[in-house]
This record gives structure tokens, C-alpha cells and sequence, in this order.
């Protein structure tokens, strides 16, 4: 086996960087997206109308999604990413059209 050298720089590194990039702008998208489409879920589909009640929908919201991560990521470390991923989206698109 012959080792690769490790080039340092943005220079080098241009295409992770620019993907790196492209990631991040989408995963701010969707945290946008995540603050203004879920008051109008509680809104409209809850009939919830006080922005407190919204407020704490936002937030429980918020906490599921944390709890979700937190058991996502222990049950991908026991089982790996992969198949948690391949798993996930057969269940994804199994359930879709229910």
C-alpha cells in the first residue's frame, strides 16, 4: 500500500470547501424554512391563534427534534449510518403514500 500525502489548504481542498458551502446553505434554508412554516401549521391546521400557544408549539417542536436527533444518533452508531439511512428511507417511502 503506497500512502497518499494530506494537502492542506483551500487550495487544494477547493471542492470539499465548496461543497461544505452548498451544504450549509441548505441546511440554514430549511431552519428558515422550519420558523415560518410551522406557526402556519399551528395556525391553520390546530387552529391555534395566541403566539404564546405558537410560541410553545415552535418550541416543543424544537424539543422533539432534539430528543429525535439524540436516538438517531446512538441507534447509528450501533447499527452505522448506512443502514439507519437505507432503513429510514424505505420506512419514508413505504409510509408516503398511505
Amino acid at each position: 500500500m503506497t500512502k497518499k500525502s494530506v494537502s492542506l489548504g483551500l487550495g487544494a481542498n477547493w471542492q470539499q470547501f465548496t461543497l461544505l458551502v452548498v451544504i450549509n446553505a441548505f441546511v440554514g434554508a430549511m431552519v428558515g424554512l422550519e420558523r415560518t412554516v410551522v406557526p402556519l401549521i399551528a395556525e391553520v391546521d390546530f387552529g391555534l391563534v395566541s403566539k404564546s400557544v405558537i410560541m410553545s408549539f415552535i418550541i416543543s417542536f424544537g424539543v422533539v427534534k432534539a430528543l429525535a436527533n439524540l436516538f438517531a444518533g446512538r441507534l447509528s452508531d450501533r447499527l452505522g449510518r448506512k443502514m439507519l439511512l437505507v432503513t429510514g428511507g424505505y420506512l419514508v417511502y413505504r409510509f408516503l403514500f398511505l
